[in-house]
């Protein structure tokens, strides 16, 4: 459920990772669990907190990652005539 009483659809690849890694700091639940993660958000949550990850978590969002800035890439860039 959200904040708005909503039932969400969870991306089940977060909700097995959470599953099989056990209780994680609160900061690091919240970013799995978000929808609207930019790139900016990925680069920077990797950057201030990859440190502090298990290897597991930061290999996820990485990847997670990975995926979003290959879909970007793989749009069609308009060009102005």
């Amino acid at each position: 459920m959200n904040y708005q009483g909503q039932s969400r659809r969870r991306d089940q690849g977060v909700a097995a990772l959470l599953q099989s890694i056990g209780q994680q700091p609160p900061f690091v639940e919240e970013f799995l669990l978000r929808e609207d993660k930019t790139l900016d958000d990925f680069h920077n949550f990797l950057g201030k907190y990859s440190d502090q990850l298990d290897e597991v978590v930061r290999d996820f969002i990485q990847e997670k990652f990975d995926e979003v800035t290959q879909s970007k890439e793989k749009k069609p860039q308009h060009q102005e005539l």
